[in-house]
């Protein structure tokens, strides 16, 4: 007994609040903790991992590319011409322009995996608030978070310079702008194809 008067104990009710709040707090620190490794660092390292397998691709299309160009121009005569070097111009802005694109790839997918990520995390975090069990769902975070770092499946990118190709050297090249012949460029002869524009 206190000097007040009896000590008064807490009722099953408050009881039961407090453990059911103290339920949560664990269980929304272990989904925490278990994402805590999605921070802007691993989402930039996942940008570029993306990058680095698609580059690849597109460097040995535009290799590919360069080499039939090169024989268009061959079999028209024109190695020679303002139109080789026109030609070997206009294929090195379509590399830029398919770098940008596989850029903006990378970036959305990235963007997509953060927000699956986000997403999760908040489905847990209710489940948690729902009165699910801390350590269920303490597995369940964990193999998400697996899930969601594991190293995703190279995607083919498809023919970026289709295209291009399809214009330059199935129309142009392939007619061999006759009358450019004088013109004397030997850019085209000595191009090294499969060198990126910007990365």
């Amino acid at each position: 007994m206190s000097l007040f008067g009896p000590s008064v104990q807490a009722g099953p009710a408050v009881q039961s609040e407090q453990q059911n709040q103290a339920q949560i707090a664990q269980g929304e620190g272990q989904v925490q903790s278990n994402f805590a490794g999605f921070n802007p660092d691993f989402y930039n390292k996942y940008t570029q991992t993306t990058l680095g397998a698609e580059t690849p691709q597109l460097m040995n299309q535009y290799a590919t590319t360069g080499k039939n160009l090169t024989y268009a121009l061959a079999r028209g005569g024109n190695l020679q011409s303002s139109a080789a070097q026109q030609e070997n111009q206009s294929l090195q802005e379509q590399l830029g322009a398919n770098e940008a694109t596989i850029a903006n790839r990378a970036v959305d997918q990235t963007n997509a995996l953060k927000a699956n990520v986000n997403n999760q995390e908040s489905q847990l975090d209710n489940q948690v608030i729902q009165g699910g069990s801390p350590s269920a769902i303490n597995s369940q975070s964990q193999a998400m978070v697996a899930a969601d770092r594991a190293p995703a499946a190279i995607q083919p990118i498809g023919n970026l310079f289709a295209d291009w190709a399809n214009d330059y050297i199935a129309d142009k090249s392939a007619r061999a702008f006759q009358g450019n012949g004088q013109a004397p460029f030997g850019a085209l002869v000595n191009a090294q194809y499969g060198t990126s524009s910007t990365l």
